[in-house]
């Protein structure tokens, strides 16, 4: 059993693909919704100076999701570069501004209920917008964001399945990444660019195959979303 539950090549190859259009070298890094912050250490492995890993589920200094990442935070000897801060997005107290944003899995659970409806329910919408209005602020002019994230389209869900390679998934939590894109383009945010994610249990083939979004329909139904932030 790996010890903090993921095997250490299957976290590398996840982090490579989710960031492999961000450069982490020299700059802020906000991760919102991070877990037990494998995304945090990654950015601070590849070379970002600081990192803030916000993870409401840290609720307590004896919480278990708190002490993993903490352990983990020391394990990898980052605490000089990771911090750990136990908020959600809107309570957060931070007075700065990041380099790079990122949601990783993260961003359909700020507000469940208004995602399942967020595609058709102007008030969904609306609530949406002032719960990531504050990743616009606390984002950089011209800093990146990023969000992963699956998408409410999948073949097994639309058969009313279990996926074989995700069956955790509950599709009708998710939105694509047309929907987010939108709305964070209310927010401030430009140029989306959209990928998805090849699924590494599929061999060479597979994953080459699944990055396409037709394929991806047959398999995981992931992607990656990067916008920049505008001036205006």
């Amino acid at each position: 059993m790996p010890k903090y539950g993921i095997e250490p090549g299957v976290w590398l190859a996840r982090a490579r693909h989710a960031f492999a259009t961000v450069d982490f070298r020299g700059k802020t890094v906000l991760d919102v919704g991070s877990g037990v912050g494998w995304g945090s250490y990654f950015a601070a492995v590849a070379g970002a100076k600081r990192v803030v890993s916000l993870e409401p589920e840290a609720d307590g200094s004896h919480g278990s999701m708190l002490s993993t990442a903490l352990a983990i935070r020391d394990d990898l000897d980052l605490s000089d570069i990771v911090e750990i801060v136990p908020s959600t997005i809107e309570e957060v107290d931070l007075n700065e501004t990041f380099d790079v944003v990122m949601l990783v899995n993260s961003i359909n659970h700020l507000n469940e209920p208004a995602c399942v409806v967020l595609d058709h329910d102007p008030a969904a919408q609306t609530a949406y917008r002032e719960t990531l209005a504050p990743v616009a602020e606390l984002c950089a002019i011209d800093g990146q964001l990023l969000v992963t994230d699956c998408t409410n389209r999948n073949l097994f869900g639309d058969l009313g399945l279990k996926s074989p390679l995700c069956p955790t998934i509950e599709w009708e939590k998710h939105q694509p990444p047309e929907v987010w894109a939108a709305l964070l383009s209310d927010l401030g945010f430009r140029d989306p660019r959209v990928e998805w994610t090849p699924h590494a249990r599929l061999g060479l083939l597979g994953r080459v195959l699944s990055r396409h979004r037709a394929l991806a329909y047959l398999a995981f139904s992931h992607f990656r979303l990067t916008m920049v932030r505008a001036a205006n």
